[in-house]
């Protein structure tokens, strides 16, 4: 993927960078702005996540590219569904494993780079990618 890491990689991890991790782990849980996007995002998909949970015998993966503080994750319920988040940032991938460890949610985490090698393994039936193509040098490769 043809994502400027060098100048992105560092604006993010400088962002989601503290000094205290448990400020970060509070960052992520009652951020407003994060909080707020979250909370649009999953209406939109809650009726959706729902009738395929219902629809389905088999547990349906959910990806959120470039998860940020991971407050949709956190949204996400996690009967019925396998969630995942992806990131360019490994001080987010840090906070948000270590939320993880914490809550016990199974959410499986991993960086951008990997990106390509998880996508073969894994069919997701929900994507969403907020907040990130403004951030990619060609918005077509990253679909």
């Amino acid at each position: 993927m043809n994502i400027n890491t060098n100048v992105n990689e560092i604006f993010f991890n400088n962002s989601y960078k503290s000094k205290l991790w448990i400020i970060s782990l509070l960052n992520t849980i009652v951020s407003f702005d994060q909080q707020s996007k979250a909370k649009r995002l999953y209406k939109l998909l809650k009726k959706n996540l729902l009738t395929l949970r219902n629809n389905n015998k088999t547990n349906n993966n959910f990806l959120d590219y470039g998860f940020g503080r991971g407050s949709l994750l956190l949204k996400i319920p996690s009967k019925h569904v396998n969630i995942y988040g992806c990131e360019l940032s490994l001080e987010a991938i840090k906070n948000m494993m270590r939320l993880d460890r914490i809550i016990k949610r199974g959410i499986n985490i991993f960086y951008i780079n990997k990106s390509e090698e998880i996508f073969s393994k894994i069919k997701f039936d929900f994507i969403t990618c907020s907040h990130v193509l403004e951030h990619c040098e060609n918005d077509t490769e990253l679909f």
